[in-house]
């Protein structure tokens, strides 16, 4: 529909057929950037649509400069939200139990549906909970406290608070609690219990590690899920697992670790030329764990703290690629202490790897 030229005027909240459909802008407000604070807005718009032959899915959402200025500072694509599960694994322990948990999620916005199907409990089970690190399956003692540690509390929750299982809100419990939050498996033989609707993730699974020999030995781990339908990933999940010769044990606490853009290199790797930027009012970087989405890619330490051999840990990145042009596999990843001197691994697949060698020939043609 044409506004005879006069779109910028025409084109009002009161006049919706009258505005470009992608036109944001105008159909509700501008919006006002206020760094280095996170800004929020929520609207309600009635003509975007994710199905229809009009679907914004597929596009580019861009932010413009101030004032209707034509300049361009940010763009992305606007992708359909996958939604992340997680199941269990093969069971350890002394017990006979079988079953299968899984837990899956469309947003961080989202509730969390979980299904439960355990049988052969034969009346001898009582709590179940997430706990901090995963199973290493040829250990000694799989499920001890020494190998993955207590129950997953990353909210910091005063467990002699909790009310009795079952019994209270879900913020009154350890993150990991589940049986606290859903209730205990005392004097169940056969459990089979839905919460909400269970869904489904496509893609694969993309593994790599960084093994270290010397000083630190042992290994940095990362997964995540890639090829889903619309070309993303998934969070990267990084399990560290590192070891110290004696001598230096005090030496390899407090690491800093990152992935340098060359190898040997003191640059992080940041594909995306994300800026060094400085929150003036606090004066400090706005790259924290708080605000990873600020930090380059290769900028571990300030995503996620220092690291120490000795101590195992198991983290989350958001923008850590394993899969696509920007991907870290390949990379050098650094170790280092003002104490110590830097050592390097690098990123490999968890998938042979073979050497292609080209000799070189006459040009001819055939």
């Amino acid at each position: 529909m044409s506004t005879g030229g006069n779109y910028k005027y025409e084109c009002k909240y009161l006049n919706p057929l009258l505005w470009e459909l992608g036109d944001y802008a105008a159909r509700h407000t501008s919006i006002t950037l206020t760094c280095p604070y996170a800004t929020r807005y929520l609207f309600t718009d009635s003509y975007s649509s994710l199905t229809s032959p009009t679907s914004i899915l597929g596009k580019a959402l861009v932010i413009h400069g101030p004032d209707g200025a034509a300049s361009r500072l940010a763009c992305a694509n606007i992708i359909l939200q996958q939604p992340i599960e997680g199941k269990t694994g093969t069971w350890f322990g002394s017990g006979d139990a079988q079953g299968i948990l899984t837990a899956s999620q469309i947003s961080d916005l989202d509730p969390t549906a979980i299904n439960i199907t355990f049988h052969e409990l034969k009346n001898r089970t009582g709590g179940y909970h997430i706990h901090q690190l995963p199973v290493i399956s040829c250990s000694m003692g799989p499920c001890s406290n020494s190998l993955i540690k207590g129950h997953f509390n990353s909210i910091g929750v005063n467990v002699s608070t909790s009310p009795p299982a079952g019994n209270g809100t879900d913020d009154e419990y350890e993150m990991g609690d589940i049986s606290g939050r859903h209730g205990l498996l005392v004097g169940k033989d056969h459990l089979c219990a839905n919460f909400l609707p269970d869904l489904k993730l496509g893609g694969d699974y993309v593994r790599a590690h960084a093994n270290f020999n010397g000083t630190i030995s042992g290994s940095i781990s990362l997964v995540n899920t890639g090829d889903l339908s619309d070309g993303g990933s998934s969070d990267t999940i990084i399990f560290v697992d590192l070891l110290s010769t004696l001598e230096n044990a005090y030496k390899s606490t407090n690491l800093q670790w990152y992935l340098p853009r060359e190898a040997a290199g003191m640059e992080f790797y940041n594909p995306y030329e994300i800026p060094e930027q400085v929150n003036y009012t606090q004066g400090e970087k706005m790259c924290s764990s708080l605000n990873p989405l600020h930090c380059k890619v290769g900028d571990l330490t300030s995503k996620h703290g220092f690291i120490s051999a000795g101590n195992r840990n198991l983290l989350t990145d958001i923008n850590l690629p394993l899969t696509g042009n920007f991907t870290v596999i390949g990379k050098s990843l650094m170790l280092k202490t003002d104490a110590l001197e830097p050592v390097s691994a690098q990123i490999l697949p968890d998938v042979p790897v073979f050497p292609l060698y080209f000799p070189t020939v006459t040009p001819f043609n055939r």
